[in-house]
């Protein structure tokens, strides 16, 4: 038997053993992020917001907005704001209208100045989606919890932005997060 190397098949190895290793580091990271996000106490917080449990915390609703999708008649959505001591909750809880799921592709925290710019710093928060898909006709909820230090900037303290992003683009929601929320 004759073995011979073809130049096209080390060039496809190649490339496709970068393809792997780039997926192993993506889900190293992946793993790594859930990590710890299981130890947070936002993290936790959130997840009893979005399974309807708020009565065990300590925030109080401040504010409600509705968001009806008159564009494509699909969704509609209710987000309630939170005050808390020295957090600031939004619980959106969705009733996904339309035939095909309602997934969340980013739920986007910045300062409200500027908040519709791509290159605009992002800030942390712990997000929790309960289901992780809202099937068609279904209801589902997205808890996002910040703490005071994403409302400090150099300036002082900052109004934020809230978007929640669909995985097709489209933003249903976008709340405006004033710093008095977050309660001393």
């Amino acid at each position: 038997m004759n073995f011979f190397w073809v130049p096209e098949t080390v060039k496809w190895l190649r490339a496709d053993l970068e393809n792997a290793l780039g997926r192993e580091r993506r889900y190293r990271e992946e793993s790594e992020r859930y990590a710890q996000e299981a130890n947070s106490p936002d993290h936790a917080l959130a997840a009893l917001l979005a399974t309807g449990s708020a009565q065990q915390t300590k925030f109080r609703a401040r504010q409600r907005y509705v968001f009806k999708d008159t564009q494509y008649l699909d969704s509609e959505a209710v987000a309630t704001v939170y005050s808390g001591k020295g957090k600031v909750a939004v619980v959106v809880r969705v009733e996904n209208h339309g035939p095909r799921a309602w997934n969340l592709d980013e739920a986007r925290l910045t300062l409200a100045d500027g908040f519709w710019l791509p290159e605009t710093k992002k800030l942390n928060c712990a997000v929790r989606m309960t289901p992780r898909t809202i099937a068609p006709g279904a209801t589902g909820a997205v808890a996002v919890v910040a703490d005071r230090s994403a409302f400090v900037s150099e300036s002082g303290l900052e109004t934020l932005a809230l978007q929640l992003i669909r995985d097709d683009g489209f933003v249903p929601v976008f709340a405006k997060l004033d710093p008095s929320l977050v309660r001393e």
